[in-house]
């Protein structure tokens, strides 16, 4: 039988968190799943019950939950023994064929690949690089001319590969920003949700003229 458990490790702050997810998570990612027991591993970083910072790692594994609790309860009290997290709890334990008669095996195995697949991407983001890179960065050193580098072209580059057009990755960044709002509305406030979205009507509106100059390379 096939199961889906949250257990989440809770750190006092999101650098603490941050620290959690390169100790522990980047190793899990690929060595959990050696074992019978495990299937997959993702993960994400959720708020504190207490702080409200997001110093929560909340991990999403896939298997006989039992089993791959018993594997990693030391690994998880080490890290509470160590100072590295406050507490670990086993939080939801979901039948993977009731998940799938609920919301539709197509729908759960997609989101199980996406997540997955998105674990290995920071797995290997963590292991190259010491710091966070900006969201969208700007490399001062380069021309002035090019546009700036940052994690929104990964989905430039999947949508490409995958041989979307530019419509269906357009639509794509659309709905993740509708995504995005709602998130803000839920933990920030509509208000906020709402100037949020204005101002990115703004930001785009001042581009009108920008963008019939085409790519910039």
């Amino acid at each position: 039988m096939t199961e889906i458990t949250h257990v989440l490790l809770t750190a006092s702050t999101e650098h603490e968190a941050d620290q959690v997810v390169r100790a522990y998570a980047v190793d899990a990612i690929e060595r959990l799943p050696q074992h019978d027991a495990c299937e997959g591993v993702s993960f994400a970083f959720d708020d504190h019950p207490q702080t409200g910072e997001s110093s929560v790692v909340a991990l999403v594994l896939h298997g006989n939950a039992d089993q791959i609790v018993e594997i990693e309860r030391d690994r998880w009290d080490s890290l509470v023994e160590c100072g590295r997290i406050e507490s670990w709890e086993q939080v939801a334990v979901i039948d993977l064929d009731e998940a799938r008669d609920e919301m539709g095996t197509e729908y759960v195995e997609l989101s199980t690949t996406v997540s997955e697949l998105s674990a290995k991407m920071s797995k290997h983001i963590y292991e190259t690089f010491e710091t966070h890179l900006n969201a969208v960065e700007t490399l001062q050193e380069t021309d002035g001319d090019l546009p700036p580098i940052g994690w929104w072209s990964v989905l430039h580059h999947l949508t490409n590969q995958q041989h979307y057009s530019l419509e269906e990755e357009l639509l794509a960044y659309e709905y993740g920003i509708e995504h995005t709002l709602r998130n803000i509305a839920e933990y920030e406030g509509p208000n906020e949700a709402e100037e949020r979205l204005q101002d990115h009507i703004s930001t785009l509106g001042a581009k009108q003229a920008e963008i019939r100059d085409g790519r910039l390379d």
